[in-house]
């Protein structure tokens, strides 16, 4: 059990240090705040809120314990209360002795739950969320120290893993594999998974978002009651919650053929705690930081909630369905109730092997039930989906044709080189609209986008020269990115008054762009892309001709726009240097085709067989 929460606690609090505003990490540094000091005043603040309910989830997880102790074969020592209702309704029938078993193991809970709930505090989440940045001047020291923690965490996390995979590789192996009783038990447990880890998800941002609602209503009382309920249900055993489900549906429409339905219910249902402690604080510092502003601009509803929770939450989101999948894909108690040779999945089936004595094969279930819930968890975490993708893009320079075929992920940042000539800027324009394709699909987020007008693509563009009209002042040139007419609402002049702010040009609104430095101008072409919120940025050089201490503050600062609005970023470039530092992949265009694409690093080491190309060598 201690091997499991570690695992969980582990991805849950590096989630939370991830949250911590680069701003504050920037400023700790630059008084000399490392080490005890920074713990102390910049970590320990932002993890202490999450100590009282995830150590409340924790006690309750142990408390509920089933799976394990029934594998190990349980015994008068060693039973749990879930295991004593799973044995007074599977072996006894005593109903009457299985509900006060429940109610005991509920009011437990219950007082766990009220006591975290008034021992958590929380954090203003601030304004801004610079993420990503690292004190340059990590001394040797903290490095040692890290490094011996993470190895003692090792030694606790990999034996057991170590011992799965070791005893899965034995002869019985490919016999394990040929069964087909196996493949059968891996459909059902992805399809049970998958269908409970996304109602999980759906039924958690619904129970938060009433909260939430609640809440802004003034209503503290009822939010916070509709909130703990998720975490109540943690204490309502998932055997009990199944049979009840059983007994309702016994009584009413009749029982389904499949026991898939009630399943997958449950799972969801007992997953709600983990997705809540996930997406919890996530949503809490949303609603802080952008609720004013959506009430403002009159986001609300649907539109909020795909505009701003949707996009603000993807990682969030993530974590929570691969938590709910693998708790899904692993649950046993549920299953224990219904299992059947018709119906079993690999938990049922690998309790079945080992109840009959067959420990080699159950070693080879367990292994494939290791790398199966390893590969789903990373699959859906990592998942970002694609954002722009291009297919055999055709565009005709003097019937020479140059074809591009690019796929780039969402909230990815790219760069694309290569010599002059080469096509680079062909392959923005081709993105962009403002050339027509002789033959070839681009989509963007899904949508067909080849013969898209440039007005009408989720794009914006800066360009090499150019990028503001002369004779239209700061504001009138921002202001065309709002309204091809400059007629501004007043939501419309804030959120342009908000970009000028965080440019640092908001002094500069009355003057022509014949008034401002190089620097300025770029600024304000930025300010207009950012204020249009289109979720691709592209980039054709607009910073070459500048001095190279500005131009890296320029590259710093669309990095920067880019994390904080998600947006996806394709930067052509004829420095590698200025590529590495704001993407960490690099395409390579020569004689009109994709010649290579992969890690800018890679390519700047001259390791790359591209690297010629930019006149690199290794």
């Amino acid at each position: 059990m201690c091997f499991l929460i570690c695992q969980w606690r582990a991805a849950y609090y590096s989630r939370h240090w991830e949250n911590i505003p680069g701003e504050q990490r920037q400023l700790a540094a630059q008084l000399g705040m490392r080490g005890w000091h920074f713990f102390r005043f910049i970590e320990w603040p932002w993890l202490r809120r999450q100590i009282p309910p995830v150590a409340a989830l924790i006690f309750m997880l142990c408390f509920a314990s089933f799976a394990t102790v029934l594998s190990l074969g349980g015994g008068p020592q060693a039973t749990t209360i879930e295991l004593a209702i799973y044995q007074a309704l599977s072996y006894d029938y005593d109903p009457a002795r299985a509900a006060m078993l429940a109610l005991i193991q509920m009011v437990c809970c219950l007082g766990l739950v009220l006591l975290s709930q008034r021992l958590s505090k929380a954090i203003a989440p601030g304004t801004t969320l610079l993420q990503g940045w690292r004190d340059p001047d990590d001394r040797l020291h903290s490095r040692i120290c890290d490094t011996v923690l993470i190895v003692l965490a090792l030694l606790l996390l990999l034996p057991p893993l170590l011992a799965v995979i070791v005893d899965g590789l034995n002869r019985q192996l490919p016999e394990v594999l040929a069964q087909p009783v196996l493949w059968q038990a891996l459909w059902t447990s992805l399809r049970i998974a998958l269908a409970a880890g996304v109602l999980c998800v759906v039924l958690t941002m619904m129970l938060l978002w009433s909260s939430r609602e609640l809440r802004a209503r003034q209503k503290m009382l009822a939010g916070q009651a509709l909130e703990m309920s998720g975490m109540l249900i943690l204490a309502m055993p998932g055997i009990v919650l199944a049979t009840g489900f059983f007994l309702l549906l016994n009584n009413t429409i009749g029982l389904p053929q499949s026991a898939d339905v009630i399943v997958i219910f449950t799972n969801a249902l007992m997953a709600i705690p983990y997705a809540l402690k996930v997406l919890e604080n996530p949503m809490r510092d949303i609603t802080a930081r952008y609720s004013m502003l959506c009430q403002s601009l009159g986001i609300e509803g649907w539109s909020r909630l795909k505009v701003v929770e949707l996009r603000a939450l993807k990682r969030p989101l993530a974590q929570a369905l691969a938590f709910a999948c693998v708790l899904s894909i692993g649950d046993f108690g549920v299953v224990a109730l219904f299992g059947n040779d018709d119906f079993r999945t690999l938990p049922f089936y690998l309790y079945q092997q080992i109840g009959s004595y067959r420990s080699q094969d159950g070693a080879v279930t367990a292994l494939i039930l290791l790398l199966l819930c390893f590969l789903l968890f990373t699959v859906i975490e990592n998942y970002r989906g694609e954002m722009l993708k291009l297919t055999d893009i055709t565009w005709l320079y003097h019937h020479l044709p140059m074809r591009f075929s690019l796929t780039v992920e969402r909230g990815e940042q790219v760069a694309i080189l290569g010599p002059s000539g080469a096509g680079k800027s062909t392959l923005l324009n081709l993105i962009a609209g403002f050339l027509t394709p002789a033959s070839g699909s681009l989509t963007i987020d899904g949508v067909d986008h080849t013969t898209t007008p440039p007005s009408r693509r989720p794009v914006s563009m800066l360009f090499q020269e150019n990028n503001l009209f002369s004779h239209l002042t700061v504001a009138q040139n921002i202001g065309l990115g709002l309204n091809p007419g400059l007629k501004l609402n007043a939501a419309q002049q804030e959120k342009m008054h908000a970009i000028t702010r965080q440019m640092g040009i908001d002094n500069l609104m009355a003057r022509l762009p014949g008034e401002l430095s190089g620097g300025q101008r770029q600024r304000v072409a930025l300010a207009r892309c950012l204020v249009r919120e289109q979720p691709i940025l592209l980039l054709d050089e607009p910073f070459s001709a500048l001095d190279p201490a500005l131009r890296q503050e320029m590259l710093t600062l669309v990095s920067t726009s880019c994390q904080q609005q998600k947006m996806t970023l394709l930067m052509v470039s004829h420095s590698v240097e200025d590529a590495a530092r704001i993407a960490t992949r690099s395409v390579v265009v020569a004689d009109g085709r994709i010649a290579w694409q992969g890690k800018t690093n890679e390519l700047l080491s001259g390791k790359a067989s591209a690297s010629a190309l930019l006149g690199i060598t290794g």
